[in-house]
């Protein structure tokens, strides 16, 4: 019964001109960090062309996000976000400084549904520039998401588009913090957060914990994030995998490659990717250059490139979007 109310909401939903998505700003972090009395001074600008598409649908449909009644401004989301994160963190942010400039460079959300009884799957993208003198710094998130819709597509709302871009945020955040700032999450507020997490990550939004784990900038966090990318709980495992990336810790490489190279779970290797391009030394560099090369040997065998299997698809797009990867080149 419960699959056949979804096939009907699905079926009305695909009559119609389009899927409407309603999206919240993101909430503030909780957490301040500790060594927080730095300034973060700079100017914010977008760099988002007018033909740029927030929402690419691979549907029949399109898929249109909106802020309130109006369609997403994205660029004015992270613009407040940012500022709004890194003041709950504990700094000091001056937005109206031309000491730094932050750049807002990308914001895309990849929507996928094959049939009524399947999930919608959302591949999210963001990132954004800063440059501080001759510094030039390129900071990046990836968080992928699937749900599968009972009675309504607004239940897709929170999962599959508003989450995604509060982790998108929190992780830009954290990065900057971790370049530029240099705050994090005191010892005891680690152990408590993986205190937490080993008791109730079964119940509801424990990953969210994983990630703040991630946000930490505090390395002590590790030894329980490896643990965590073996979790049968899958955005437990994803929010480990990518919360080493945002840590950059060059110690678990070789664990990444391995997930890549032996998970049968898409998602889990797409994240192993993303954190091997976060952390970008020689042995993580030197692994994702061939994984491109490879892909694209795939891509020139086929016999019509406009018919790109979509594991295919979606791996060169991961490259390419996160990791700057380009066929040009």
């Amino acid at each position: 019964m419960k699959r056949l109310c979804v096939a009907i909401i699905v079926l009305f939903a695909l009559s119609g001109c389009s899927i409407v998505t309603k999206v919240n700003r993101p909430a503030d972090s909780s957490n301040a960090y500790i060594n927080s009395d730095n300034n973060f001074d700079y100017t914010f600008k977008s760099d988002i062309k007018p033909e740029h598409e927030y929402s690419v649908s691979e549907m029949p449909i399109p898929v249109i996000i909106k802020d309130g009644k109006e369609e997403l401004d994205a660029a004015d989301v992270f613009k407040e976000s940012i500022k709004s994160e890194l003041t709950a963190r504990g700094f000091t942010v001056d937005d109206a400084s031309t000491k730094n400039t932050v750049t807002f460079k990308d914001y895309q959300v990849i929507s996928n549904r094959v049939s009524g009884f399947s999930p919608m799957v959302t591949l999210t993208f963001a990132r954004v520039d800063v440059v501080s003198g001759d510094q030039h710094h390129s900071y990046k998130s990836f968080v992928k998401r699937a749900k599968v819709p009972v009675w309504s597509m607004n239940e897709l709302n929170e999962p599959c588009y508003s989450e995604p871009l509060s982790l998108s945020i929190k992780t830009i955040a954290a990065q900057i913090n971790r370049d530029f700032l240099h705050g994090k999450l005191p010892d005891e507020k680690v152990a408590e957060l993986v205190a937490h997490i080993d008791q109730s990550q079964a119940i509801g939004s424990t990953y969210l914990d994983v990630y703040e784990l991630g946000f930490s900038n505090n390395k002590t966090a590790i030894p329980a994030l490896k643990k965590y990318t073996q979790n049968k709980h899958e955005y437990i495992r994803l929010a480990a995998i990518s919360a080493l990336g945002t840590l950059q810790d060059e110690s678990s490489v070789a664990m990444l490659i391995n997930i890549h190279k032996d998970s049968n779970m898409w998602q889990d290797r797409a994240m192993a990717i993303k954190s091997l391009i976060d952390i970008n030394n020689t042995e993580a560099k030197s692994y994702v250059d061939s994984l491109y090369q490879t892909l694209m040997t795939k891509k020139s065998k086929l016999k019509d490139p406009k018919r790109i299997p979509k594991e295919l698809r979606w791996n060169i797009l991961l490259l390419e979007k996160y990791g700057n990867y380009s066929s040009e080149e």
